[in-house]
Order: structure tokens, then C-alpha cells, then sequence
């Protein structure tokens, strides 16, 4: 993997083509908007904060 002389990963850099999990629209490894979601590699718009587990135990605790 090139790294820059700063030890960080150069802007140009994007790493290997890869498909959103939700969309299929092609996503690089590396780049910006790219976020990891239970091990999957989805886009930035794509990316919700809480997974769906996490929202059916809050629904649960609510219920109680």
C-alpha cells in the first residue's frame, strides 16, 4: 500500500473498486465517502448510525 512520506495515505489514493452492499454503485476502498457498516462497504449516503439490530433493541427496551 503507497503511503505518503508522512505515514498517511495520499489524497490521489483510493484503493481497489468496490460495490455499495445497498445501491451496487461502484465505491473505492479508500476514499472519503466510503464507510463500513457490519463489515460491509456501503457510501456515505447510504450510512445510517444505528444498524437494524441496534433499532429492534431499542424498540424492545421501549416496550418494557
Amino acid at each position: 500500500m503507497p503511503r505518503g512520506r508522512s505515514g498517511y495515505l495520499p489524497k490521489w489514493w483510493k484503493g481497489r473498486k468496490l460495490y455499495d452492499h445497498y445501491s451496487g454503485e461502484e465505491i473505492f476502498e479508500y476514499a472519503s465517502t466510503t464507510r463500513i457498516q457490519e463489515g460491509k462497504y456501503i457510501h456515505v449516503k447510504n450510512f445510517d448510525s444505528l444498524t437494524e439490530r441496534q433499532r429492534e433493541e431499542s424498540l424492545q427496551n421501549r416496550m418494557r
